[in-house]
């Protein structure tokens, strides 16, 4: 099968898993939310229904046209092992069911939304010729169909149970994935670098996991000025929550936001600091240039960036004075970082 995908004119044809992940993802997000979605507790969603008390005969046609492709949508990615995001797991759940409230235990919907769960056991404890499904109109009456999962070992509710691990809350969510590379030939780099900050204790491991664990924009005057370039589902409404900088970093390594926590290799997310002249750094002409500009080698279908080491080591040469923007090494890291994950969002091509 032809699983390539064109990412943009610019960058021509590109295939692999990790392409086809954001692919995905950016087409999930194409959807407007305020069109389609509704946020329940714990600021889930569910599908926005704007026809209630219409047949389906009487919705507008297109209407049902980009439900359908919405709900094919959401299929592909929860086959592709991929949580759509922030779709409440009981919902999932109800789709793959087809519909059948009957599906849905209370103990299971109680995880994500504690009220519907209790209307859900009134309603089993209701004689079948006498339930009211009123209260659940607005959760569940929808055209989106996703039949599927029901195959999965566990049962559906252990797919979405395990779906719904994938999300990313904090970067407790991601840490536990992340191998961050010394090799051979690089510890006098780190030697070097530890010097030049005046950190001792310092190694690659510790620059990336001060990133992900620090919360807001890195050099806020800075990073304002380059936004306008980011790709639309770069949410920077969520850019002081502890989940953005893990989500987006995560996003740049692997196509997509979320965790693979299948067991596997597939479940490493993987940062090798290397060379300009490596050619697992730049294959093609230009690597000088990028290596001057700090771009990292994104690297979707294995989860692998690779930095180069010589702009590292620039951004610890520099001075910092504590009153300009960056105030410290760490935080010109942070912006570095930061540029590179949000930059290269919707945009990989390098596989």
């Amino acid at each position: 099968m032809d699983r390539a995908f064109a990412m943009s004119p610019t960058h021509g044809r590109a295939s692999g898993a990790g392409v086809e992940r954001e692919t995905l993802v950016i087409a999930f997000d194409s959807f407007p939310r305020a069109a389609f979605w509704r946020t329940i507790s714990r600021d889930y969603l569910v599908p926005q229904v704007l026809y209630p008390d219409m047949p389906i005969a009487a919705i507008p046609p297109r209407r049902l046209i980009d439900m359908q492709a919405l709900g094919a949508v959401c299929g592909l990615m929860v086959v592709n092992g991929q949580l759509p995001d922030k779709l409440s797991p009981f919902v999932i759940q109800y789709l793959i069911h087809r519909g059948n409230l009957d599906a849905l235990r209370p103990s299971f919907v109680n995880e994500w939304n504690p009220e519907l769960a209790t209307d859900l056991k009134e309603w089993m404890r209701t004689d079948p010729a006498e339930r009211d499904l009123t209260r659940f109109l607005q959760l569940f009456t929808t055209t989106i169909g996703v039949p599927l999962g029901r195959a999965f070992e566990g049962g559906s509710e252990t797919l979405v149970s395990v779906l719904s691990t994938c999300a990313i809350r904090d970067a407790d969510s991601v840490l536990p994935f992340l191998d961050v590379h010394c090799p051979e030939g690089f510890s006098d780099y780190l030697n070097t670098l530890r010097v030049l900050v005046g950190n001792p204790l310092l190694t690659f491991y510790s620059i990336f996991d001060s990133f992900l664990r620090a919360v807001g924009a890195p050099c806020p005057t800075r990073f304002a000025e380059l936004t306008g370039a980011f790709h639309p589902s770069v949410d920077l409404d969520l850019i002081n929550t502890p989940a953005f900088r893990p989500r987006v970093f995560v996003w740049a390594l692997t196509g997509n936001p979320f965790i693979n926590t299948a067991v596997g290799p597939d479940s490493r997310l993987e940062i090798f600091p290397a060379r300009s002249t490596d050619s697992e750094y730049a294959p093609t002409n230009g690597h000088a240039h990028q290596a001057a500009a700090g771009t990292i080698q994104w690297c979707t279908c294995f989860s692998t960036g690779r930095f180069p080491i010589e702009y590292l080591l620039d951004l610890a040469r520099a001075h910092y004075d504590g009153s300009t923007e960056p105030a410290s090494f760490q935080e010109a890291c942070d912006f570095w970082i930061m540029q590179q994950c949000c930059s290269v969002i919707g945009r990989h091509n390098m596989l």
